[in-house]
C-alpha cells in the first residue's frame, strides 16, 4: 500500500511539472505555405513551414516535398533547419539541422 502511495505522489509531481502541463505555444509565429503539383509534377506536393520564437527571434524553417504517384505509397522528404543567436531556443537544440526521408504504405 505504501509503495502505491509513493508511485501516486511521484505521478502527481510529474503531472504538475513541465511534462504534464499544457504548453500553449505563446509568443510564437507559425507559417505554412504549400502547393499541390508544383511545376506540373503530377502526384507531387511541396511546402515550407516556419516557426519563429517572437521573444528571442530564433526560428525553424522546414522545406518539404512529397510524392504519391505509386499505388498505396507516399514518399516524403523534409529538412528541418534551426537558426538563432547564442542562448536562444532554436540554437540550443542538440542539432542545427535534420533530414528526414520517409515512405508510407497504405493498405
Amino acid at each position: 500500500m505504501a509503495r502505491t502511495t509513493s508511485w501516486l505522489s511521484k505521478a502527481r509531481s510529474v503531472a504538475q511539472s513541465g511534462y504534464g502541463r499544457p504548453n500553449p505555444a505563446r509568443d510564437y509565429l507559425y507559417l505554412k505555405a504549400s502547393v499541390s503539383e508544383p511545376f506540373n509534377w503530377v502526384y507531387g506536393a511541396a511546402s515550407v513551414t516556419a516557426i519563429i520564437n517572437l521573444n528571442d527571434h530564433s526560428y525553424q524553417i522546414t522545406p518539404e516535398i512529397s510524392y504519391a504517384g505509386f499505388s498505396n505509397w507516399e514518399l516524403r522528404g523534409r529538412l528541418m533547419m534551426l537558426t538563432g543567436q547564442v542562448r536562444t531556443e532554436f540554437n540550443e537544440k542538440a542539432a542545427s539541422a535534420r533530414l528526414e526521408l520517409t515512405g508510407r504504405y497504405f493498405f
